[in-house]
């Protein structure tokens, strides 16, 4: 937990009121530089990772200093997927990984330096390198977009057709005409890719015909003008072809 020292003063300290020693350390080594706020949040990420370590049955003190790197992976992936799966996760869930693994890190480089730790330089370096391919780009507060739908699923539609099928029981619409209207409008603008104004300016001549030429069935298409109701005031506003296409 975080304790002030002469009310001013942050520290790290565990349950039994011991400072947090490489804690300390990374306080003398870094806090210096930094406004106090700024230093008291840093010290409550690195807190967090403590305490999820403690919570794992490991003292993150013990684990730094023997530079036992296994233990050290498990506790922060384990640290990793705690953030990752927060119910909650606020916007501070990201630098809570930055400062608890770059703490993690720094203390390790740090020690490695020191003659009278008996594992290798060479070593040690190379399993920062290995935490840093492992952890380093990793966020877990991932942005998640809203998923867009590419294509209505087959059944969808299907079932929309039913829907709307004149003379079926479940048609919002009671008037045949109204229900043959609302089907051909469906319709159009699914099957033929109408856009809303295109289709509110349809005339009954709109849809042409073509007698059969190599093949048996009469072919029939769409045309739109957009200029042939000068008179309606909302149809300058619509987005609507002004040459006939098919």
């Amino acid at each position: 937990m975080l304790y002030l020292l002469d009310r001013r003063r942050p520290v790290l300290i565990d349950a039994n009121a011991v400072p947090r020693y490489w804690a300390s350390v990374w306080i003398l080594m870094h806090g210096g530089g930094l406004a106090d706020e700024t230093l008291k949040r840093k010290l409550r990420h690195i807190d967090a990772l403590y305490e999820h370590a403690a919570r794992t049955g490991l003292q993150l003190d013990d684990v730094l200093g023997s530079l036992d790197f296994a233990a050290l992976e498990n506790v922060l992936e384990s640290f990793f997927i705690a953030l990752r799966n927060a119910p909650e996760p606020s916007s501070q869930v990201l630098n809570r990984w930055n400062t608890a693994f770059h703490f993690a890190r720094d203390t390790c480089l740090r020690l490695s330096k020191n003659p009278q730790v008996r594992t290798s330089l060479e070593h040690v370096h190379l399993q920062v390198s290995r935490l840093d391919k492992l952890y380093l780009g990793l966020r877990p507060k991932k942005k998640r977009g809203t998923a867009q739908v590419r294509a209505v699923p087959r059944q969808v539609i299907a079932e929309l057709l039913d829907l709307i099928a004149p003379g079926s029981s479940s048609n919002p619409f009671s008037g045949e005409s109204s229900q043959w209207r609302v089907f051909c409008l469906v319709t159009l603008l699914l099957y033929q890719g109408l856009r809303r104004g295109e289709a509110l300016v349809l005339r009954a001549d709109s849809i042409a015909a073509s007698p059969p030429q190599s093949t048996p069935r009469v072919k029939y298409w769409g045309r739109s003008i957009g200029n042939h109701v000068p008179t309606c005031p909302w149809l300058a506003r619509q987005s609507c072809p002004t040459t006939p296409h098919r």
